[in-house]
């Protein structure tokens, strides 16, 4: 796979450590909120860090870095995502998990809609998810860091008029303390990484990589794979996040 030349990784020390010093050195956090953002910042980075070693090494490829919903828009033609400043290199999850929105059942059902999409083209490795929480911790303390570094800019305090309140700060340490305790949460990994990749048979059988058919290869063509009786994606998807919400089931 093609890697970004110039574009930056996604990294723990890019978007958390470096986020959290700008922010400790910004005259915009209140001084009697820095020594409980200090504290809470670095218990959660350092939960981060270790999910993500226990996690152990994923495969990274070129993301979009912002993949909202509202950077992706429609025309006659089909998706065209758009806003592409923060583009850069990590893991899948990280642009998969921020295309989720709504309540806890919409985002099952477009869970499963997106991994059934998403496995027509590429292998997803289940381990990742894992990773969703501290991702998400990550571009919280990115997002307050990157504000704050701009705010000499006139656009951003006419953007973003509560930044410079108290009762934002003290929402954001609690947020981040609330995300701490989500992280704690996975602690024996979820349900969901039973179905870890070379468990289920993929939609369509693997393609051998041969000479293009102008260069005298054989014509390529998508094969559907014998998978039996074996369940969507979909269907175990939703299985699995339904254990998940059974109080009564020991993860």
């Amino acid at each position: 796979m093609v890697k970004y030349s110039s574009r930056p990784a996604l990294t723990i020390e890019r978007l958390g450590y470096e986020a959290r010093e700008r922010v400790l050195g910004s005259r915009l956090l209140p001084e009697a909120l820095r020594d409980r953002y200090a504290d809470v910042s670095r218990r959660l980075l350092e939960r981060i860090e270790a999910v993500f070693a226990e996690t152990g090494p994923v495969r990274t490829l070129r993301l979009h870095g912002d993949c909202q919903l509202g950077n992706l828009l429609w025309d006659e033609h089909g998706p065209v995502f758009v806003d592409l400043d923060d583009c850069m290199s990590g893991p899948a999850i990280q642009d998969l998990w921020m295309l989720l929105s709504g309540s806890p059942d919409e985002q099952r059902r477009q869970w499963s809609e997106l991994l059934e999409g998403y496995q027509q083209f590429a292998d997803f490795d289940f381990r990742e998810l894992r990773l969703i929480e501290p991702l998400r911790a990550l571009r919280m303390l990115h997002h307050a860091a990157w504000i704050a570094q701009r705010w000499d800019d006139p656009a951003f305090p006419r953007a973003f008029p509560w930044f410079a309140e108290r009762r934002f700060w003290e929402n954001h340490v609690t947020d981040l303390l609330e995300q701490l305790a989500a992280i704690d949460s996975l602690d024996g990994g979820p349900v969901l990484g039973l179905f870890a990749n070379g468990n289920m048979t993929p939609i369509y059988k693997p393609l051998v990589a041969s000479p293009p058919p102008g260069a005298g290869g054989p014509e390529a063509r998508c094969e559907e794979a014998d998978r039996g009786d074996q369940p969507t994606l979909a269907e175990m998807t939703a299985k699995a996040i339904e254990l998940l919400d059974n109080p009564n089931i020991r993860k």
